[in-house]
């Protein structure tokens, strides 16, 4: 699901976090708005770990070309990644997701004014 900027504006002046699924373009537009997003990547380890996750029947061959995509998309998050984590059980990806969140959070955000 996509959200417009206004929303997520309206959403962190309410005190509330978003998780987005969005693209580099997207987190170029919430950093010019003063909005530094914590970027994180699920990658999946194999085409194996996304059939096994998905809901979806998917055949090994789209598996293979959503592997592919998901490389493409890690090259062109990589300059605004905060963190790369694997996909292996739900829990612990969960947990990791935490981890990184709070230590951005308790990171100094600079800005120039």
């Amino acid at each position: 699901m996509f959200f417009e900027l206004d929303y997520i504006q309206l959403q962190i002046g309410d005190g509330k976090h978003s998780i987005l699924n969005s693209s580099p373009k997207i987190i170029g537009q919430l950093k010019e708005k003063g909005i530094p997003p914590i970027s994180i990547l699920i990658k999946a380890r194999s085409p194996n770990t996304i059939m096994s996750f998905s809901s979806r029947n998917l055949s090994e061959k789209d598996c293979v070309h959503m592997f592919q995509a998901f490389e493409h998309i890690e090259t062109d998050l990589e300059p605004n990644l905060h963190a790369t984590l694997m996909l292996v059980k739900m829990p612990v990806l969960v947990e990791q997701t935490r981890e990184v969140i709070q230590r951005e959070q308790d990171r100094p955000i600079w800005m120039n004014i």
